[in-house]
């Protein structure tokens, strides 16, 4: 069992939105565990990847927050307590029995009040005020998952060009089908990018790779196979 000092915290609205957001449960309990172990421990996650890790992202501004406010008013309301930690409390191998009993209790009673300010009462209610929701931006949303900058750039010259509508779905979708592939995600966009593709199937790359063996053979094949995919592609977009 994992101990903390820390008595609560403010569970926004926007956390149980993206929460709902995630298809599978291994997505959940990922997002969940790095935003309790963030709150109530005081550890950065590592590690995470695909959706959970995005989700995360776009919710650390107000976690983060919440966790420097709980230590700093710690650290004040400890100031002078000498090897004092907000997550660990005082170190007691550098504390006399009779001076760790002090300090426990000292520190115990601040507790107490900081507890109290930590609460929201407003209007006799306990509930936190609910967030402003973070507006939505597909190319900031395409760089943070891990894609090159000028790819992103040069993708979204074809989705207006093709007048693709660039909203969080539409991301979504896109993530899951990178996810599904054997190939790199950059290389996905640098395809799409060289297709003027505003979305990307295995299977148009495959057919892709078979016309080009055609070329050797016949011209004409290829010009008829080319026109079949860049259909196909098209229908999808």
């Amino acid at each position: 069992m994992k101990l903390t000092k820390r008595k609560g915290f403010n569970f926004f609205r926007s956390y149980y939105d993206v929460y709902n957001e995630f298809e599978n449960d291994k997505q959940k309990v990922e997002f969940i565990d790095a935003l309790l172990n963030r709150q109530f421990q005081g550890i950065k996650p590592e590690g995470m990847k695909g959706l959970s890790k995005f989700a995360y992202i776009s919710q650390v501004n107000s976690i983060d927050t919440q966790v420097k406010g709980y230590e700093d008013k710690l650290i004040s309301l400890n100031k002078g307590v000498p090897n004092y930690d907000p997550w660990q409390g005082v170190k007691e191998k550098v504390l006399t029995p009779t001076l760790q009993v002090q300090v426990q209790e000292e520190v115990q009673g601040k507790e107490k009040e900081e507890v109290k300010g930590e609460e929201v009462d407003s209007s006799g209610s306990n509930e936190p005020p609910t967030p402003p929701l973070k507006k939505f931006n597909f190319q900031n949303s395409l760089i943070d998952y891990g894609f090159k900058k000028e790819l992103v750039t040069d993708w979204l010259k074809v989705r207006k060009t093709k007048r693709a509508t660039n909203t969080e779905t539409a991301f979504n979708g896109f993530i899951n089908i990178v996810e599904s592939s054997v190939r790199d995600k950059n290389e996905i966009m640098t395809t799409c990018v060289e297709k003027s593709w505003t979305s990307y199937k295995d299977d148009w790359y495959n057919n892709l790779n078979k016309e080009n063996g055609g070329n050797k053979k016949t011209s004409g094949a290829t010009s008829g196979g080319s026109r079949a995919t860049s259909k196909v592609a098209d229908s999808y977009e």
